[in-house]
Protein backbone atom coordinates (compact mmCIF):
# COMPACT_ATOMS: atom_id res chain seq x y z
CA UNK A 1 0.00 0.00 0.00
CA UNK A 2 0.93 3.57 -0.12
CA UNK A 3 1.74 3.90 -3.77
CA UNK A 4 -1.39 4.66 -5.38
CA UNK A 5 -1.63 8.97 -4.53
CA UNK A 6 -2.83 11.71 -5.40
CA UNK A 7 -3.29 15.23 -3.08
CA UNK A 8 -6.77 14.71 -2.01
CA UNK A 9 -6.40 10.09 -1.72
CA UNK A 10 -4.13 7.99 -1.07
CA UNK A 11 -4.42 3.98 -0.69
CA UNK A 12 -2.82 2.65 2.48
CA UNK A 13 -3.16 -1.06 3.52
CA UNK A 14 -5.72 -1.42 6.88
CA UNK A 15 -2.50 -2.23 9.16
CA UNK A 16 -0.89 1.14 8.72
CA UNK A 17 -3.82 2.52 10.85
CA UNK A 18 -3.58 -0.09 13.54
CA UNK A 19 -1.09 -0.08 16.52
CA UNK A 20 -0.93 -2.14 19.83
CA UNK A 21 -1.32 -0.23 23.12
CA UNK A 22 1.46 -2.08 25.46
CA UNK A 23 1.80 -1.39 28.70
CA UNK A 24 5.38 0.26 30.20
CA UNK A 25 5.70 -0.62 33.97
CA UNK A 26 8.68 1.14 36.02
CA UNK A 27 9.79 -0.25 39.20
CA UNK A 28 8.80 0.53 42.65
CA UNK A 29 11.42 2.77 44.82
CA UNK A 30 10.67 3.98 48.35
CA UNK A 31 12.40 6.00 50.79
CA UNK A 32 11.45 5.44 54.53
CA UNK A 33 11.18 8.50 57.08
CA UNK A 34 9.26 9.68 59.93
CA UNK A 35 8.45 13.16 59.25
CA UNK A 36 5.83 14.91 60.55
CA UNK A 37 3.83 14.62 57.14
CA UNK A 38 4.58 10.79 56.76
CA UNK A 39 3.64 10.15 60.44
CA UNK A 40 0.27 12.03 59.68
CA UNK A 41 -0.51 9.77 57.50
CA UNK A 42 0.32 7.08 59.11
CA UNK A 43 -1.64 8.22 62.20
CA UNK A 44 -5.22 8.94 59.72
CA UNK A 45 -4.88 5.76 58.16
CA UNK A 46 -8.19 3.76 59.35
CA UNK A 47 -6.33 0.91 60.17
CA UNK A 48 -4.61 2.47 62.34
CA UNK A 49 -7.23 4.83 63.85
CA UNK A 50 -9.47 1.53 64.65
CA UNK A 51 -6.47 0.33 67.12
CA UNK A 52 -6.63 1.76 70.84
CA UNK A 53 -5.45 4.89 72.40
CA UNK A 54 -2.24 2.36 73.82
CA UNK A 55 -1.82 0.36 71.11
CA UNK A 56 -2.01 3.01 68.48
CA UNK A 57 0.89 4.96 70.99
CA UNK A 58 2.80 2.09 70.88
CA UNK A 59 2.71 1.54 66.94
CA UNK A 60 3.95 5.30 66.68
CA UNK A 61 6.25 5.18 69.02
CA UNK A 62 7.85 1.72 67.21
CA UNK A 63 7.73 3.16 63.86
CA UNK A 64 9.93 6.17 64.80
CA UNK A 65 12.35 4.21 66.33
CA UNK A 66 12.68 1.66 63.42
CA UNK A 67 13.18 4.80 61.07
CA UNK A 68 15.48 6.50 62.89
CA UNK A 69 17.42 9.62 62.18
CA UNK A 70 18.52 8.76 58.28
CA UNK A 71 15.94 7.87 55.64
CA UNK A 72 15.93 3.87 54.88
CA UNK A 73 16.46 3.86 51.14
CA UNK A 74 15.45 0.15 50.99
CA UNK A 75 12.16 -1.85 52.16
CA UNK A 76 13.82 -4.80 53.09
CA UNK A 77 16.01 -2.68 55.62
CA UNK A 78 12.88 -0.96 56.70
CA UNK A 79 10.68 -4.04 57.37
CA UNK A 80 13.24 -5.50 59.52
CA UNK A 81 14.11 -2.62 61.23
CA UNK A 82 10.25 -2.74 62.23
CA UNK A 83 10.17 -6.05 62.97
CA UNK A 84 12.79 -5.60 65.81
CA UNK A 85 10.60 -2.51 67.16
CA UNK A 86 7.58 -3.71 67.62
CA UNK A 87 9.29 -7.20 68.94
CA UNK A 88 11.04 -4.97 71.73
CA UNK A 89 7.72 -3.27 72.64
CA UNK A 90 5.96 -6.45 71.99
CA UNK A 91 3.65 -5.05 69.37
CA UNK A 92 1.38 -7.56 67.25
CA UNK A 93 0.55 -6.45 64.28
CA UNK A 94 -1.74 -7.49 61.00
CA UNK A 95 -0.99 -6.79 57.68
CA UNK A 96 -3.80 -3.92 57.12
CA UNK A 97 -2.01 -2.12 59.50
CA UNK A 98 1.36 -3.50 57.96
CA UNK A 99 0.32 -2.15 54.55
CA UNK A 100 -0.67 1.56 55.61
CA UNK A 101 2.55 1.67 57.58
CA UNK A 102 4.43 1.30 54.66
CA UNK A 103 2.09 3.19 51.79
CA UNK A 104 2.50 6.30 54.79
CA UNK A 105 6.06 6.27 55.69
CA UNK A 106 7.26 5.32 52.08
CA UNK A 107 7.99 8.25 49.47
CA UNK A 108 8.72 7.55 45.95
CA UNK A 109 12.63 8.02 45.82
CA UNK A 110 14.31 7.26 42.02
CA UNK A 111 17.58 6.74 44.23
CA UNK A 112 15.98 4.39 46.59
CA UNK A 113 16.65 0.80 45.84
CA UNK A 114 13.73 -1.38 44.36
CA UNK A 115 10.97 -3.20 45.93
CA UNK A 116 10.47 -6.30 45.06
CA UNK A 117 7.42 -9.09 45.39
CA UNK A 118 7.93 -12.03 47.08
CA UNK A 119 8.80 -14.20 43.92
CA UNK A 120 11.95 -11.60 43.84
CA UNK A 121 10.05 -9.83 40.86
CA UNK A 122 10.48 -5.78 40.74
CA UNK A 123 6.93 -4.29 41.78
CA UNK A 124 5.37 -1.37 39.45
CA UNK A 125 4.88 2.12 40.79
CA UNK A 126 1.51 3.16 39.73
CA UNK A 127 2.58 6.84 39.52
CA UNK A 128 4.88 6.11 36.48
CA UNK A 129 3.03 3.34 34.74
CA UNK A 130 2.94 4.49 31.06
CA UNK A 131 1.28 3.41 27.59
CA UNK A 132 2.74 2.92 24.02
CA UNK A 133 1.05 2.49 20.66
CA UNK A 134 3.21 0.51 18.60
CA UNK A 135 2.66 0.34 14.89
CA UNK A 136 0.28 -2.89 14.26
CA UNK A 137 3.39 -3.94 11.37
CA UNK A 138 6.25 -3.67 14.03
CA UNK A 139 7.49 -6.72 16.61
CA UNK A 140 6.71 -4.43 20.03
CA UNK A 141 10.28 -5.93 21.36
CA UNK A 142 11.98 -3.83 18.47
CA UNK A 143 9.85 -0.73 18.85
CA UNK A 144 10.77 -1.09 23.59
CA UNK A 145 14.34 -1.19 22.65
CA UNK A 146 14.45 1.16 20.14
CA UNK A 147 11.56 3.73 21.80
CA UNK A 148 11.73 2.77 25.55
CA UNK A 149 14.66 1.16 27.32
CA UNK A 150 18.14 3.82 25.79
CA UNK A 151 15.33 6.45 27.81
CA UNK A 152 14.20 4.37 30.75
CA UNK A 153 16.68 0.76 31.44
CA UNK A 154 14.52 -0.22 34.05
CA UNK A 155 11.22 -0.07 32.24
CA UNK A 156 9.35 -3.48 31.44
CA UNK A 157 6.15 -4.48 29.68
CA UNK A 158 3.72 -5.96 31.54
CA UNK A 159 3.09 -9.02 29.47
CA UNK A 160 -0.68 -9.63 31.41
CA UNK A 161 -1.81 -6.39 29.23
CA UNK A 162 -3.55 -8.52 26.29
CA UNK A 163 -5.84 -7.43 23.42
CA UNK A 164 -9.34 -9.24 24.18
CA UNK A 165 -9.86 -10.70 21.00
CA UNK A 166 -6.33 -12.00 19.77
CA UNK A 167 -4.74 -12.63 23.38
CA UNK A 168 -1.63 -11.18 22.25
CA UNK A 169 0.16 -8.79 23.79
CA UNK A 170 -0.98 -4.69 23.91
CA UNK A 171 -4.53 -3.79 22.98
CA UNK A 172 -5.49 -3.38 19.35
CA UNK A 173 -7.03 0.05 18.31
CA UNK A 174 -6.73 2.34 15.07
CA UNK A 175 -6.10 6.15 14.67
CA UNK A 176 -6.29 7.72 11.14
CA UNK A 177 -4.29 11.27 11.84
CA UNK A 178 -4.73 12.88 8.86
CA UNK A 179 -2.16 15.51 9.57
CA UNK A 180 0.61 12.90 9.08
CA UNK A 181 -1.06 11.58 5.88
CA UNK A 182 -1.82 14.34 3.94
CA UNK A 183 0.58 17.60 5.57
CA UNK A 184 1.68 20.18 3.31
CA UNK A 185 4.13 22.56 4.01
CA UNK A 186 3.22 26.32 4.09
CA UNK A 187 6.05 28.09 3.89
CA UNK A 188 6.03 31.50 6.54
CA UNK A 189 4.91 34.85 4.94
CA UNK A 190 8.05 37.42 4.85
CA UNK A 191 8.79 39.16 7.94
CA UNK A 192 8.32 42.76 6.51
CA UNK A 193 4.46 42.10 5.06
CA UNK A 194 3.83 40.50 9.06
CA UNK A 195 5.23 43.92 10.29
CA UNK A 196 2.85 45.69 8.06
CA UNK A 197 0.26 44.04 9.16
CA UNK A 198 1.14 44.29 13.08
CA UNK A 199 1.52 48.19 12.36
CA UNK A 200 -1.69 48.48 10.85
CA UNK A 201 -3.54 46.54 13.79
CA UNK A 202 -1.87 48.47 16.43
CA UNK A 203 -2.96 51.91 14.65
CA UNK A 204 -6.12 50.31 14.68
CA UNK A 205 -6.03 49.05 18.36
CA UNK A 206 -5.27 52.65 19.05
CA UNK A 207 -8.83 54.16 17.06
CA UNK A 208 -10.71 51.83 19.68
CA UNK A 209 -9.04 52.53 22.54
CA UNK A 210 -9.31 56.40 21.79
CA UNK A 211 -12.92 56.40 21.06
CA UNK A 212 -13.30 54.06 24.91
CA UNK A 213 -11.57 56.84 26.33
CA UNK A 214 -13.66 59.55 24.85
Amino acid sequence: GGSEHSEVSKIFDTTAFGFREIRVERPLRLRFEATEETMAALTAAKPVVKLDENAREGLLAAVETACGDAPIMDRVVFRKALRGALKKLEIKIGAPVQKAIEAAIGTPDEDAAICLDKDGKPEPDPQLRDFELVPLAEDWRAYVAREVTPFVPDAWVDETYRDDKDGEIGRVGYEINFNRYFYRYAPPRPVAEIDDDLTSLEAEIAGLLAEVVE
